[in-house]
């Protein structure tokens, strides 16, 4: 287990329960892109949203500037691009 902490102004604004290797924010702050191994989760407003596998470790994971889907890639060389509902 782990926890990720997301600080606005100075105070913790999420207090995520994961364990990640990597993550991104949203364009509004609201929620969180997070890679661990194999999985990338997406968490909204603290909570877990869904999870995905991956064929390999996944890396760099991002959302597009509207925040309407995220990506990340593997050191298979695979490119996941998502939308936020994760299909």
């Amino acid at each position: 287990g782990g926890r990720l902490f997301v600080v606005r102004g100075g105070k913790v604004a999420q207090a995520l329960a994961a364990r990640g290797d990597d993550f991104a924010l949203s364009p509004d702050g609201g929620s969180a892109a997070v890679v661990s191994g194999r999985r990338l989760a997406l968490f909204k407003d603290g909570a877990g949203v869904w999870t995905m596998p991956g064929d390999d470790v996944l890396h760099h994971p991002c959302f597009s500037p509207d925040g309407l889907h995220v990506a990340c890639s593997s050191e298979a060389g695979t490119l996941y691009v998502t939308d936020a509902q994760g299909r």
